[in-house]
């Protein structure tokens, strides 16, 4: 009898030695899966922080208007830029308030937001051209 108790208690505690094993082989697996996802997350926080430092100094954008919103834009000679006289940012300097050209310095996608108005004067017709890369295409806007 003490014989089979002592070989049960051995099953038992071989038992309890594989499920322990088990155990600590499946949290080793979940520590190795953890590591692994920091090491990726840091990579490409890495690749981010890269890319951000390569960015320093391409930032675009300006602001314009005209300092008197009452006055009305008489252009001079068709074809001509609006000159803006009223430069609230030109990040990058790639607003020319000289000439009214903007003139991009990446490849890329820029957004212009642009409220005009025109009115008929004695029959003439209004056209409002956005020049983008020499293509008068990019967008034009007529009134009659």
């Amino acid at each position: 009898l003490e014989r089979q108790q002592q070989q049960q208690a051995a099953d038992i505690d071989s038992q309890q030695r594989k499920q322990v094993r088990q155990e600590l082989t499946l949290q080793i697996h979940e520590e190795k899966l953890a590591l692994s996802n920091t090491t990726s997350m840091e990579s490409r926080l890495d690749a981010l922080e890269a890319e951000r430092e390569h960015s320093k100094g391409k930032e675009v954008g300006f602001h314009v208007d005209f300092a008197d919103h009452d006055d009305t834009v008489q252009l001079q000679h068709d074809g001509q830029p609006i000159k803006f006289n009223n430069i609230i940012t030109n990040v990058g300097d790639h607003y020319n308030p000289s000439s009214g050209v903007f003139t991009a310095p990446y490849a890329g996608l820029y957004m212009f937001t642009l409220h005009a108005m025109g009115a008929e004067h004695h029959g003439g017709i209004t056209t409002l051209v956005i020049v983008a890369a020499g293509n008068d295409k990019a967008a034009t806007l007529q009134v009659q």
